[in-house]
């Protein structure tokens, strides 16, 4: 995922899309140093009703971990999204994710 001026852009294995900001479901942890975990968006009652949820790509699960580039600074998540609702992150997925993070951010941080 990629967040621009005008919105974000992420891949997925269906295809590119683009949503404008105002539609940003990723932003409302980037300030975050753990990662987040939403089992199942549509039982959200902030997330409920959001375009990505009811329509295309329709996201249930959610998990992303912050891409700390220094202190106090955010390059992004790494996120990870599925149509299919997940109950069963165990502790060493939350761990993997955060260290995977890690590894992306220091990429990052090599090539700025």
């Amino acid at each position: 995922r990629v967040l621009a001026k005008h919105g974000q852009d992420f891949d997925m294995e269906q295809g590119r899309r683009d949503t404008r900001l105002g539609f940003n479901f990723f932003c409302h942890h980037l300030s975050r140093d753990l990662p987040i975990i939403i089992p199942d968006a549509s039982k959200m009652q902030t997330l409920e009703s959001h375009p990505l949820v009811v329509g295309g790509p329709r996201i249930a699960f959610y998990a992303a971990a912050p891409l700390i580039v220094g202190p106090a600074e955010y390059a992004g998540t790494l996120s990870i999204f599925d149509s299919s609702p997940r109950h069963d992150i165990t502790l060493q997925d939350c761990e993997f994710l955060e260290k995977f993070a890690s590894r992306v951010a220091e990429v990052i941080r090599r090539r700025c």
